[in-house]
């Protein structure tokens, strides 16, 4: 994410404002024995930080931080001059996301029309009249959906509300599901599919990702079915780390 300044004089600062924190800056700064040398570097901090909101505040700290300013001194202008809350600290958090467009290859099919991910995106309420249907080992990929808070991503569990029909003689039917966040496909969790009944299957991922990683997920399902497989639902929770 960018950090781009409104330039209205709603959010300009005033002489006097930035007078007023120039002089708290400075006794910060003195206070924690920083080298004047260093002075202007946390001018700049603070009069940036005077124009920005929410999250951009934390965005802010972590570039100052990756030049080598001081963590403690930062956290003290944000707070004593700015009243922020404590910024720099990550929080656990969980969304979901969905699929928002057909990517390639697209065998499955679609119960009608040619698109495909909108007869999946309904989340935790799955419409039973939309799906997509594989009768062999067809591969579908979409998009999907993207968090705007995230920094961290720790994992990602796909559930899919399905029915697979099935026949006595026959052998298992799977569902091979994967992600890429832009960078080639994870290994495909294998999930072996129950018969004969409309419920969840899940397939969880492990790992350490960033947003823009998130911004270009793509799932796909690669069907291992025997008879014959209806996907009514797919969606997926993230478990990620945000700025409180």
């Amino acid at each position: 994410m960018s950090i781009k300044f409104n330039q209205s004089n709603n959010f300009k600062l005033s002489v006097n404002r930035q007078v007023e924190i120039e002089n708290k800056v400075r006794q910060i700064l003195t206070d924690e024995r920083i080298k004047p040398i260093f002075n202007h570097f946390y001018m700049d901090f603070a009069k940036t930080m005077a124009l920005l909101r929410g999250i951009e505040k934390n965005i802010l700290y972590e570039k100052w931080k990756a030049r080598g300013l001081n963590s403690k001194v930062m956290k003290l202008i944000a707070t004593t001059i700015f009243n922020t809350g404590e910024i720099g600290k990550l929080v656990d958090a969980v969304g979901e996301i969905d699929p928002n467009g057909d990517s390639t290859p697209l065998e499955w099919i679609p119960s009608s029309g040619v698109t495909h991910w909108n007869l999946i995106d309904e989340g935790e309420t799955p419409n039973l009249n939309d799906y997509v249907e594989a009768t062999f080992n067809e591969t579908d990929v979409y998009d999907m959906s993207s968090l705007d808070d995230t920094v961290e991503v720790k994992k990602v569990t796909i559930y899919f509300y399905y029915n697979n029909a099935w026949h006595i003689g026959l052998l298992d039917s799977y569902l091979n599901v994967s992600l890429n966040f832009g960078s080639g496909w994870l290994p495909n969790v294998k999930v072996t599919l129950a018969k004969n009944i409309n419920t969840w299957g899940t397939a969880e991922f492990s790992g350490n990702w960033n947003k823009s990683e998130l911004d270009n997920l793509k799932v796909r399902i690669i069907g291992d079915i025997q008879f014959d497989c209806l996907v009514y639902s797919l969606y997926g929770k993230v478990n990620y780390k945000k700025y409180d």
